[in-house]
Order: structure tokens, then C-alpha cells, then sequence
């Protein structure tokens, strides 16, 4: 079961995840955490919890975007991050990939999108493993 963080000031994008993704898996079970804040992010982080992926908003108010990792360093917490960016924002997602993001989704994000996304990251993450 897919563990996934949301770190968004926008509610609503867990929320329709939340709502639209089981029907496209088939009601197989997948967890959401969401998180508004830096804070509330890190709070999530540092319970032990843990995580798949993680869905991290690159321009929303109020929120620092993938450099809310930098606060963790000191931490295992090791993730693949997934830029979510509300426009199409080139170089806002070009540096967000090269500050470590593995891929990216735009807002709205449609399910199935999402889906390959999440598959595709996680398949990846698996293969690493187990070559390593």
C-alpha cells in the first residue's frame, strides 16, 4: 500500500486524490497524509511515518517547496519527490528537478497522471533496491 505525502496549502489537490485515485486502482488501498505547512510537513516527517512518495507543491503561498527538505538533512528521510506546480511553469519545474525532484505533476492533476506518475516513481524506486 503506497504511502503518500501531500505537501500542499491547497487543500483541495488531497482531497480529489483522496476522492478519485481508489476507483482508478480498483479500490486497492492507498494512504494519504496531508500536509499545509512546512511545519505541518515536518511534523509528518519526524512521527517515524513512512513515507513512498512524496507530492510537494513548488508555488504555493506559504510554502517553501522542495527546499523543505533541506530542514531534514540531518534525518534518513529519503523519498522520491514529485514537483506539483499550478501552471505550467517551466523553469519553476526545471529547478525544482534539478533540486531533486524526480518528476513532476501540473495542477489540476488528472488521476490518470497521477497514477502513471506514482507507478512509474515507484517502480523505479524498487528496481534501485533491488539492483543495490
Amino acid at each position: 500500500m503506497p504511502n503518500i505525502l501531500i505537501i500542499d496549502s491547497d487543500k483541495q489537490v488531497g482531497r480529489h486524490l483522496e476522492e478519485n485515485v481508489r476507483a482508478v486502482y480498483d479500490g486497492a488501498a492507498l494512504s494519504f497524509s496531508l500536509a499545509g505547512t512546512d511545519e505541518e510537513a515536518l511534523t509528518l516527517i519526524d512521527t517515524g511515518q513512512s513515507f513512498d512518495v512524496a507530492l510537494v507543491a513548488i508555488d504555493s503561498p506559504g510554502l517553501s517547496g522542495l527546499s523543505v527538505f533541506s530542514r531534514i538533512k540531518e534525518k534518513s528521510f529519503r523519498v522520491p519527490r514529485i514537483a506539483v506546480s499550478s501552471a505550467s511553469d517551466l523553469s519553476g519545474i526545471r529547478k525544482a528537478m534539478n533540486d531533486g525532484a524526480v518528476d513532476f505533476l501540473v495542477k489540476p492533476i488528472e488521476v490518470d497522471d497521477f497514477k502513471a506518475t506514482i507507478e512509474r516513481v515507484l517502480a523505479d524506486v524498487e528496481r534501485r533496491r533491488s539492483n543495490w
